[in-house]
């Protein structure tokens, strides 16, 4: 479940992007991606490796 919430994250991230009307500019991915998709991203591998780790 808690992968699922991540990728939502993901998901809603580039919604604001979209609503933002950033979506193909410069700011698009450094200020979005680099700020906030980064920490849901390594929270996303840190999960699948602990249940990699778990099987």
């Amino acid at each position: 479940m808690a992968l699922l919430v991540l990728i939502g994250e993901l998901f809603y991230i580039e919604h604001l992007a979209v609503e933002q009307r950033i979506v193909g500019t410069d700011a698009h991915p450094l200020a979005l991606r680099q700020e906030r998709s980064a920490p849901v991203v390594a929270a996303l591998f840190a999960t699948i490796e602990r249940e990699v780790r778990a099987l």
